[in-house]
């Protein structure tokens, strides 16, 4: 397999040698990216934007994580219903006592910083003790 980074550069130069109306308006765009103004945040939030399309094409295996971090009002309702408003986690707690709506948290069961889901069958309770115990490893039960 060619290095997706190799293959994209090789890419772009062969475009480079094109006729200007045979060029790939993606690639050309890179290299006005690359060439002016490369320091300039919208310069750099451009290129990163290309090479992780352009990635994720060229290793489709790699599925990336989920853009949605913070679990919506539906969710979170559907969420609280389903665990009873209980602590699911029971790392400093026994999960025994309601949690009042706006004192938990809607934690995900495989953490977001390692590629879960923001959904409700990702989602738990969480009392604020043992959220912040867990922190971000993969939910204990």
């Amino acid at each position: 397999m060619t290095k997706p980074y190799i293959g994209f550069e090789t890419e772009r130069r062969a475009d480079k040698a094109k006729a200007e109306d045979a060029r790939d308006l993606q690639l050309v765009e890179s290299q006005r990216l690359t060439s002016y103004s490369t320091d300039a945040e919208e310069s750099l939030a451009k290129r990163l934007e290309q090479m992780n399309r352009r990635f994720f094409l060229a290793v489709p295996q790699i599925e990336p994580i989920d853009p949605t971090r913070i679990f919506a009002e539906s969710q979170r309702l559907a969420i609280y219903r389903r665990d009873g408003a209980k602590c699911q986690l029971k790392i400093r707690c026994d999960g025994a006592e309601k949690l009042p709506w706006g004192h938990w948290h809607a934690d995900h069961k495989k953490p977001h910083s390692t590629g879960g889901k923001t959904t409700v069958e990702n989602g738990l309770v969480a009392c604020p003790d043992c959220n912040f115990a867990k922190g971000n490893k993969d939910d204990p039960a």
